[in-house]
């Protein structure tokens, strides 16, 4: 299967939005890897970003595990509080 790639389209824009970015650890679909590319993109076009990454869940489950915390970062998002904080640490460079 050929590779996906980004594309020279743009993935947001400046002064948009945030976007909170869940990998999945274990996800052959979307890799932590592509991720990185995807979070790397979006920071260069000017869009504020928060990855988490939830080093248990593959491509099947990640939404669905991640859905209280998505919501708690848009219920803070909206009401002008700290967003809460999540765990980045598997998230690999960019290739």
């Amino acid at each position: 299967m050929p590779k996906r790639t980004l594309g020279s389209g743009r993935l947001g824009r400046a002064g948009g939005g945030r976007v909170l970015l869940v990998a999945g650890g274990r996800d052959t679909a979307v890799t932590p890897g592509e991720v990185a590319c995807i979070d790397d993109k979006l920071r260069a076009e000017g869009v504020e970003t928060q990855v988490c990454v939830d080093s248990a869940a593959e491509h099947m489950d990640v939404v669905e595990r991640n859905v209280p915390f998505a919501l708690s970062w848009v219920d803070a998002l909206l009401a002008g509080r700290p967003l809460p904080s999540c765990d980045a640490s598997g998230l690999p460079a960019c290739r």
